[in-house]
């Protein structure tokens, strides 16, 4: 629940979103809209996953050594269930290649504006025009792309992308919603008190998050004994150098 208020109502992306909309009550409906979205999107992937789970939990592919990560199962899913269907793993491929460009172009923006508004600009003697700030911007966006493009690298050395995703979220969307909260509940708290309060909840969020061991996760029980064991093995033709003797 917390992940989806610190993703709604304080993320970058999502408020440039809302400021987009023509006043309060128009942003407040498409939030409301969204609601049935997002709750089928949560369903698909339950079931997806208890669809997985329901074909696998006696035949692990992890275990029987066909994919070697958690991220490969659900590509595996799909080609295993569906891939004599022409057509329908390569739409596939281009749904999460749309999906994830789709929250990534979002986002260099949101940094490239962040970027511009509150540590450029200030750094300027004079005005900037329009078009040499547009020019800045798609230069901060290409190098927050090859900053994604550098990290994309490191993910092969990560247990899991989509854990280690939410994890680096939850670190840091924690602090931050905390801090918009304490603005909303208490208004007379003043910059410096709000500022020390984020740095010291990023330093205790780091801590629990990066610093100590993690416990492990208890996943449902899946076995191996439901695989088909395939034996390849080559015969000798013993025809070859064989002599006959008679009595």
């Amino acid at each position: 629940m917390f992940t989806y208020v610190s993703l709604y109502a304080i993320n970058q992306t999502q408020v440039q979103r809302y400021l987009t909309m023509k006043d309060y009550r128009t942003a407040v409906k498409s939030l409301w809209c969204s609601l049935p979205l997002l709750s089928l999107l949560s369903i698909s992937t339950c079931f997806s996953g208890l669809a997985m789970f329901s074909k696998y939990y006696n035949c692990d592919p992890i275990k029987s050594g066909r994919i070697s990560r958690a991220d490969q199962l659900m590509p595996f899913y799909v080609l295993d269930t569906m891939g004599n269907i022409p057509g329908l793993t390569g739409l596939f491929v281009a749904g999460i290649f749309s999906s994830a460009l789709s929250s990534v172009s979002p986002a260099l923006n949101s940094l490239a504006a962040v970027t511009m508004e509150d540590y450029v600009k200030p750094l300027m003697k004079q005005d900037i025009t329009d078009k040499k700030l547009v020019f800045f911007m798609k230069i901060l966006v290409l190098i927050y792309g090859a900053i994604c493009l550098l990290l994309a690298f490191l993910a092969q050395y990560f247990d899991s992308v989509l854990q280690t995703s939410l994890t680096i979220f939850g670190i840091i969307g924690g602090p931050v919603l905390a801090v918009f909260t304490l603005g909303v509940l208490l208004p007379h708290v003043n910059q410096k008190g709000s500022l020390i309060g984020l740095v010291i909840g990023l330093i205790f969020s780091f801590t629990l998050g990066l610093g100590g061991p993690k416990p492990p996760i208890k996943n449902l029980p899946t076995f191996t004994d439901g695989c088909s064991v395939l034996i390849n093995k080559t015969i000798p033709n013993v025809e070859q150098g064989v002599k006959l003797f008679e009595g």
